[in-house]
Protein backbone atom coordinates (compact mmCIF):
# COMPACT_ATOMS: atom_id res chain seq x y z
CA UNK A 1 0.00 0.00 0.00
CA UNK A 2 1.31 3.41 -0.99
CA UNK A 3 1.69 5.72 2.00
CA UNK A 4 2.24 9.43 1.46
CA UNK A 5 1.56 12.41 3.65
CA UNK A 6 1.40 16.04 2.62
CA UNK A 7 1.31 18.97 5.01
CA UNK A 8 0.37 22.58 4.34
CA UNK A 9 0.44 25.62 6.54
CA UNK A 10 -2.36 28.08 5.86
CA UNK A 11 -1.24 31.61 6.59
CA UNK A 12 -4.51 33.49 7.04
CA UNK A 13 -5.60 36.81 8.45
CA UNK A 14 -8.97 35.29 9.36
CA UNK A 15 -10.06 33.22 12.33
CA UNK A 16 -11.32 30.61 9.85
CA UNK A 17 -9.54 30.49 6.48
CA UNK A 18 -12.69 29.20 4.74
CA UNK A 19 -14.62 32.45 4.98
CA UNK A 20 -14.70 35.10 2.28
CA UNK A 21 -13.08 37.83 4.34
CA UNK A 22 -9.90 35.80 4.93
CA UNK A 23 -6.76 36.32 2.87
CA UNK A 24 -4.93 33.02 2.64
CA UNK A 25 -1.56 31.71 1.60
CA UNK A 26 -0.94 27.94 1.41
CA UNK A 27 2.62 26.82 2.15
CA UNK A 28 4.00 23.28 1.79
CA UNK A 29 5.72 22.23 5.02
CA UNK A 30 7.26 19.14 6.57
CA UNK A 31 5.15 17.82 9.42
CA UNK A 32 6.92 16.35 12.43
CA UNK A 33 7.63 12.62 11.83
CA UNK A 34 5.58 11.60 14.85
CA UNK A 35 2.56 13.48 13.51
CA UNK A 36 2.84 11.84 10.08
CA UNK A 37 3.16 8.37 11.62
CA UNK A 38 0.16 8.95 13.89
CA UNK A 39 -1.98 10.18 10.97
CA UNK A 40 -1.10 7.07 8.94
CA UNK A 41 -1.87 4.87 11.95
CA UNK A 42 -5.28 6.48 12.48
CA UNK A 43 -6.18 6.36 8.78
CA UNK A 44 -5.26 2.64 8.66
CA UNK A 45 -7.24 1.87 11.81
CA UNK A 46 -10.28 3.65 10.38
CA UNK A 47 -9.75 1.91 7.01
CA UNK A 48 -9.41 5.20 5.12
CA UNK A 49 -7.58 5.17 1.79
CA UNK A 50 -7.52 8.99 1.93
CA UNK A 51 -7.86 11.25 4.95
CA UNK A 52 -7.45 14.94 5.70
CA UNK A 53 -6.28 15.87 9.18
CA UNK A 54 -6.85 19.43 10.39
CA UNK A 55 -4.43 20.73 12.99
CA UNK A 56 -3.76 23.89 14.91
CA UNK A 57 -0.16 24.53 15.90
CA UNK A 58 0.52 26.48 19.05
CA UNK A 59 3.25 29.11 19.20
CA UNK A 60 5.32 26.61 21.22
CA UNK A 61 5.18 24.17 18.27
CA UNK A 62 2.68 21.66 19.73
CA UNK A 63 0.23 20.24 17.18
CA UNK A 64 -3.42 19.62 18.08
CA UNK A 65 -5.74 17.61 15.83
CA UNK A 66 -9.12 19.28 15.33
CA UNK A 67 -10.71 16.69 13.06
CA UNK A 68 -10.17 13.92 10.52
CA UNK A 69 -11.98 14.21 7.19
CA UNK A 70 -12.63 10.90 5.41
CA UNK A 71 -13.39 12.71 2.14
CA UNK A 72 -11.16 15.78 2.28
CA UNK A 73 -10.98 18.62 -0.18
CA UNK A 74 -7.44 18.79 -1.48
CA UNK A 75 -7.60 21.00 -4.57
CA UNK A 76 -6.52 24.27 -2.90
CA UNK A 77 -3.62 22.53 -1.16
CA UNK A 78 -2.47 20.85 -4.35
CA UNK A 79 -2.85 23.97 -6.46
CA UNK A 80 -1.36 26.53 -4.10
CA UNK A 81 1.18 24.48 -2.12
CA UNK A 82 2.22 22.20 -5.00
CA UNK A 83 1.41 18.86 -3.41
CA UNK A 84 0.89 16.02 -5.97
CA UNK A 85 -2.22 14.76 -4.16
CA UNK A 86 -4.38 13.86 -7.19
CA UNK A 87 -1.53 11.86 -8.75
CA UNK A 88 -0.97 10.07 -5.45
CA UNK A 89 -4.67 9.20 -5.15
CA UNK A 90 -4.64 7.79 -8.70
CA UNK A 91 -1.48 5.79 -7.99
CA UNK A 92 -3.09 4.38 -4.83
CA UNK A 93 -6.24 3.38 -6.73
CA UNK A 94 -4.19 1.73 -9.46
CA UNK A 95 -2.07 -0.13 -6.89
CA UNK A 96 -5.19 -1.40 -5.14
CA UNK A 97 -6.48 -2.64 -8.50
CA UNK A 98 -3.13 -4.33 -9.21
CA UNK A 99 -2.27 -2.05 -12.12
CA UNK A 100 0.35 0.49 -13.02
CA UNK A 101 -0.55 3.88 -14.37
CA UNK A 102 0.92 4.76 -17.76
CA UNK A 103 3.32 7.66 -17.42
CA UNK A 104 2.83 10.66 -19.63
CA UNK A 105 3.93 14.23 -19.48
CA UNK A 106 1.03 16.58 -18.92
CA UNK A 107 1.62 20.31 -19.06
CA UNK A 108 1.20 21.77 -15.59
CA UNK A 109 -1.83 23.98 -15.15
CA UNK A 110 -1.24 26.23 -12.21
CA UNK A 111 -3.79 28.34 -10.49
CA UNK A 112 -4.20 29.68 -7.02
CA UNK A 113 -7.46 29.30 -5.14
CA UNK A 114 -9.33 32.54 -4.70
CA UNK A 115 -8.59 34.20 -1.41
CA UNK A 116 -11.24 33.28 1.11
CA UNK A 117 -12.98 30.87 -1.22
CA UNK A 118 -14.94 28.21 0.59
CA UNK A 119 -13.93 24.78 -0.70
Amino acid sequence: MLLRTFASHIDSNGVDHRFADAENRYIAIDEPPGIAARCVEIARRERLALAGFDFRVRPDGRWFCLEVNPVPTFLPYEAAAGHPIADTVLEQMAALAGRELPRQEVPARRFAPASGRSW
